[in-house]
């Protein structure tokens, strides 16, 4: 039994050591910078050394998405040779990493075992594989300096670039090598006599090796000053507008923000600081802040208008002569109350009463008026009805007619013998009636009661 655990650490131990491939790599990057766009191949260069006495024929490859070339190649037992080998990511690895990306690579001979090891590569989008500067013009200015930078440790040759603005229209092809920054004067060929000094875009379209991006960079138009101006708007209910004044040239100059509103939004606005003047002109009122500012300071004025009251006036506005029409169009208008009765039993009671008052004579009006359920009616009324339908639940009464501002009003009582908690919502009565012969039906006003439990 002890001859066999030793044989059999034997083997396991034989096991280990052809487990893994006895080989040295050593790999140098000589270009890795891959454009996300393009079908492109990092190409690396691999120092080997062979210390594998069973192996001088060997394959390499990788299990991660990348294909590897040439996949076979040849060293001798104790021999370092130097090999150029391609790797090209699939397009599936391509669009989903971005930056750097680490892949590893194995290389295999004739017996079991591998070596294993690593290289990277950098996958980049066109667009962000060059900075654009942000262009700065004067209104005297006939050309502006365009900066750009090669962002990337790759050569760039004929690149296809395509400006476009309020300012100028511009193309040009350029090559940049790796980190590599150059300046283009571009024309200004447009007429900006009419544009106001703020912050402008131009689209930049790029093409290069069959790849197509678009993308854009920014135009600050100066004022003659040397002042940047900058204005952003959000919000709906809330709405907040920033202005922000910054002195970019190199002597102090005074700059000056205004903002204008009517005499109603006026009242629901506030400034982040208190206005130097405020000038009020028919319905508008002009708002004025002024300040002297050193070379590179601000000024910033938040003004924020909340139309939250005054949309709810409008809605309550609103709402109030809706309900007005309702009431001047109804011919007769019905109101339900309900009262609370103490009984000598404890059950629960209230009495109800239905009030009928006409704006103009009328005729032919029933009455109808449900009994809630749990509920009976009492024996004693306090206005008779002309008819109680126990199958439906319903009392009714008749008038024949009404005079304009004639008034009636029926009652009567419900009762429970279940105790009733909580809030006890009632049915709205319901009439009809005639109007120079044409029918009409109307209801009351929803009614409840908000009983306690003992």
């Amino acid at each position: 039994m002890k001859k066999l655990a030793i044989v059999t650490l034997l083997l396991l131990l034989n096991l280990a050591v052809i487990s893994a491939l006895d080989i040295e790599a050593q790999g140098t990057e000589i270009s890795n910078i891959l454009i996300k766009e393009l079908n492109e191949s990092a190409v690396y260069k691999l120092k080997i050394t062979n210390n594998d006495l069973t192996s001088t024929e060997f394959k390499i490859f990788s299990y991660v998405g990348v294909e590897i070339n040439p996949e076979e190649f040849r060293i001798p037992y104790e021999v370092t040779n130097e090999i150029m080998i391609t790797a090209t990511p699939s397009r599936k690895v391509m669009e989903e990493n971005e930056g750097w990306f680490s892949f590893e690579y194995r290389i295999a001979g004739k017996q079991p075992g591998t070596y294993r090891n690593s290289l990277r590569l950098k996958i980049v989008s066109l667009s962000e594989l060059l900075e654009f500067q942000p262009l700065i013009i004067l209104p005297d200015d006939e050309t502006a300096t365009l900066v750009i930078k090669n962002k990337e440790e790759r050569e760039i040759k004929d690149i296809s670039l395509q400006l476009e603005s309020r300012f100028f229209e511009y193309s040009e092809t350029i090559s940049l090598n790796p980190q590599e920054q150059i300046e283009l004067e571009i024309p200004i060929t447009k007429d900006i006599r009419d544009l106001e000094a703020d912050d402008y875009n131009y689209q930049i379209s790029l093409s290069y090796l069959g790849a197509e991006s678009l993308t854009e960079a920014e135009i600050n138009y100066l004022e003659k000053d040397g002042i940047i101006s900058a204005q952003a708007t959000s919000g709906i209910i809330s709405r907040t507008t920033i202005t922000e004044k910054t002195n970019a040239g190199n002597v102090p100059t005074i700059a000056t923000i205004t903002q204008t509103k009517n005499v109603l939004t006026r009242l629901f606005t506030t400034h982040s600081e208190i206005p130097q003047t405020t000038e009020r002109s028919g319905l508008l009122v002009e708002y004025t802040w002024s300040r002297s500012l050193k070379p590179n300071e601000s000024i910033r004025i938040t003004t924020t208008t909340n139309y939250t009251i005054p949309l709810l006036i409008i809605i309550l506005v609103i709402l109030v002569i809706v309900v007005a029409k309702f009431y001047i169009r109804s011919n007769l208008i019905l109101k339900k109350r309900i009262s609370f009765v103490k009984t000598k039993g404890g059950e629960f009671a209230l009495k109800v009463r239905v009030k009928a008052r006409a704006r103009k004579r009328l005729e032919d009006i029933k009455i109808t008026d449900r009994i809630p359920g749990m509920t009976k009616i009492h024996e004693k009324f306090g206005t008779k009805p002309d008819k109680i339908d126990e199958k439906s639940r319903t009392v009714h009464w008749n008038i024949s007619r009404l005079n304009a501002g004639e008034e009636r009003t029926f009652s009567y009582l419900i009762y429970s013998k279940i105790k009733v908690v909580g809030t006890f919502e009632l049915p709205v009565a319901t009439a009809s009636y005639k109007f120079n012969n044409t029918p009409y039906v109307t209801q009351s006003n929803k009614t409840s009661f908000a009983a306690e439990g003992s």
